[in-house]
C-alpha cells in the first residue's frame, strides 16, 4: 500500500508541476490538427483552380493519389519538403497554402 501512495504522490506532485506544459502540448495538437485541415483545403482549392484530378497530380508529382487525398483533408502531415514540392509545382508563395482562419481560438497557459 505504500508503494501505491507513494506513486499518488509522485504522480500528483507531477501533474502540479507540469500542467501548464501538458495544457499546451494539448493545445497544439489542436492546432496541429487545425493546420492540417487548413492546408489541405487550401491544396484541395489549388489543385481544382488547376483542373487537376488526384491521380492526374499523383502522375505529375509522383505522390500516391490516397496520400494526396488524405493531405486535402487533413489526416496526413504534410513535411516542409512536400510543401516545396507543392509550392514549385503550382508556383505559388508558400503563404498561399497558410491563409486559413484557425478553427479555434489558440490560448496558452504559463
Amino acid at each position: 500500500m505504500e508503494n501505491i501512495s507513494m506513486w499518488h504522490y509522485n504522480a500528483t506532485n507531477f501533474f502540479r508541476k507540469n500542467l501548464p506544459l501538458l495544457q499546451n502540448l494539448i493545445m497544439a495538437g489542436d492546432l496541429t490538427e487545425d493546420i492540417k485541415k487548413g492546408v489541405g483545403k487550401n491544396l484541395k482549392r489549388i489543385r481544382q483552380t488547376a483542373k487537376l484530378s488526384l491521380r492526374e497530380l499523383d502522375s505529375e508529382l509522383g505522390i500516391d493519389y490516397s496520400h494526396l487525398s488524405k493531405m486535402e483533408r487533413g489526416e496526413f502531415n504534410i513535411t516542409l519538403e512536400t510543401i516545396a514540392i507543392f509550392v514549385k509545382f503550382y508556383n505559388i508563395e508558400p503563404k498561399e497554402l497558410f491563409d486559413f482562419k484557425l478553427e479555434k481560438e489558440p490560448k496558452f497557459y504559463d
